[in-house]
């Protein structure tokens, strides 16, 4: 018979291998256009082990997008301006060796209308690109975030889904360039050297990660005046002195 050991990483194999196949599959359909039954085609299993491994669809779902935000990030632009590194990423076409991992980019642009998988994608958007990346921006770092990725949604609907002749392949210079710029536009100033690894993951049951260093010009809450800092401090000296008394 064979071990518990072994079966254990039969069972987390098999789990690795439905949620690569669902990555692929939900970063080159829509929600809608996805099954069950064919991500255990894809892993040649039967679908009644997707739904022990996972559940419902929608949690399949689920477990995918947080693997996509956890296993690449949106945004790691590294030395290049960030306009520029996020047309390009718009620009990409998705293929089935590219999306192995799971695209977030993709997954968010083919699902984002559908109600159960847009609550969903909604919830990680905010935490893993909103809200790191506003953290980075000048005021109003909220809304120039929110424009940025409603930019590349938008551009990215047109382009992959409605397939908008003007936007494919054939221009692919003068368009990287048009929507560089608009990037730029909705972010503003940005220090490049820290528009790497913007997207973190976050564990929605647990607390948030420690904020991230802001760059110059994002406006810092006003703290007390040095004299009160100073009299707090003259305090705190007088309190001891009397404990020691």
């Amino acid at each position: 018979m064979p071990s518990s050991k072994k079966t254990h990483q039969q069972a987390g194999s098999t789990q690795e291998r439905i949620l690569t196949a669902a990555a692929i599959r939900f970063s080159m359909h829509s929600y809608e256009q996805v099954g069950l039954r064919d991500i255990a085609a894809d892993v040649g299993v039967d679908v009644a082990l997707v739904h022990r491994a996972f559940g419902s669809k929608e949690q399949l779902f689920a477990a995918t997008l947080k693997q996509a935000f956890q296993g690449q990030t949106l945004l790691t632009a590294g030395d290049r301006p960030l306009g520029e590194y996020l047309a390009d990423k718009l620009l990409k076409e998705p293929t089935e060796k590219r999306v192995a991992q799971a695209d977030p980019l993709q997954m968010l642009i083919r699902s984002v209308a559908h109600p159960q998988a847009g609550s969903i994608l909604r919830r990680h958007l905010q935490d893993n690109f909103l809200n790191p990346m506003s953290a980075l921006l000048s005021d109003p770092a909220d809304q120039r975030a929110a424009l940025a990725a409603g930019c590349m949604l938008g551009i990215g609907m047109m382009r992959h889904i409605l397939q908008i002749e003007v936007l494919q392949d054939g221009q692919q210079e003068a368009l990287s360039s048009l929507i560089a710029r608009i990037m730029d536009s909705c972010l503003g100033e940005m220090d490049p050297a820290r528009a790497v690894d913007l997207v973190r993951p976050v564990r929605h049951s647990g607390p948030r990660a420690g904020p991230l260093p802001r760059v110059s010009g994002r406006k810092e809450p006003k703290k007390g005046s040095s004299s009160e800092q100073s009299g707090k401090g003259q305090g705190k000296s007088r309190a001891r002195s009397r404990t020691r008394q």
